[in-house]
């Protein structure tokens, strides 16, 4: 995020954004009460997260009368397999998309995402399997996560029929477990454990209403004059190629403000960037 006053940086979390006859004119970061003013704000976080640092909800709360507000769905559960080489079926892709029964809902357990690294030196590779899960269930649901890790497992074994004989160690950093060392019948506590369990689970929200052609939602420019949208949210439809054209959409809504280069390519040179 970067402004007229300058730059927060990484480590810094912004508190409050802030505004002033409905425009944006600085933020406030957390823990030290200096405020940054800014000529535009740059928001690549959920849209919820973002109206809990504005003092002009309303204004926000107009746009979700309008479009609907985001309404968390599914969550992205991942776990990682180690596993010798010669347990993964030959001519198996690195990237697999496997669906058990095309005739049921498309999460859990019966769409799986397999992304398989190459063999190392000692001929183990390392298998993420990702699946979606039910918002819902995961939160009302009593061990319906801490039971994911077997789920998964039993539905590979129609693409990975060795898996047990060749499987290492298994790990997610989403379910609270600790890493299972299954060639010494070991568990493994995390070293961080504050940064695993179920609040790192990535959301996948629904959208009431979509935008062009059904791939957009959140708009990039917001009811705040320059405040800006950059998150998965604005075209959620086509993942990280969407993050990018929302990038760009903003970075040429900024650029359009320079007014030094505008009269730049408008005068004398007109051939070159400057």
């Amino acid at each position: 995020m970067r402004g007229a006053g300058g730059e927060v940086r990484p480590r810094e979390r912004v508190s409050s954004i802030l505004s002033r006859r409905g425009a944006v004119t600085g933020v406030e970061i957390a823990g030290t009460g200096d405020t940054l003013g800014t000529s535009f704000v740059l928001c690549g976080r959920d849209v919820a997260q973002i109206v809990g640092t504005l003092a002009d909800r309303p204004r926000f709360e107009r746009l979700f009368e309008r479009l609907g507000e985001p309404r968390p769905r599914l969550l992205r559960y991942t776990l990682n397999l180690v596993l010798r080489s010669s347990g993964m079926p030959e001519g198996m892709g690195r990237h697999v998309v496997a669906i058990a029964d095309p005739s049921a809902r498309l999460e859990g357990e019966n769409l799986l995402h397999l992304q398989a690294s190459k063999p190392d030196a000692q001929e183990r590779c390392v298998l993420s399997v990702s699946a979606l899960l039910p918002r819902r269930r995961v939160e009302e649901e009593s061990g319906y996560l801490e039971g994911t890790r077997e789920r998964l497992r039993e539905s590979l074994g129609a693409l990975l029929p060795f898996l047990d004989s060749h499987l290492l160690r298994v790990d997610s950093p989403h379910d609270g477990r600790p890493m299972q060392d299954l060639e010494h019948d070991l568990e493994i506590a995390p070293k961080d454990p504050w940064l695993r369990g179920p609040h790192t689970l990535p959301v996948t929200h629904d959208f009431p209403v979509r935008g062009t052609l059904g791939l957009t939602a959140v708009p990039v420019k917001t009811p705040l004059a320059r405040l800006l949208m950059v998150s998965h949210q604005s075209v959620p439809a086509l993942g990280f190629e969407g993050d990018v054209l929302a990038a760009v959409s903003a970075a040429r809504l900024v650029r359009k403000t320079d007014r030094q280069k505008e009269w730049m390519r408008r005068g004398l040179w007109t051939k070159v960037e400057i």
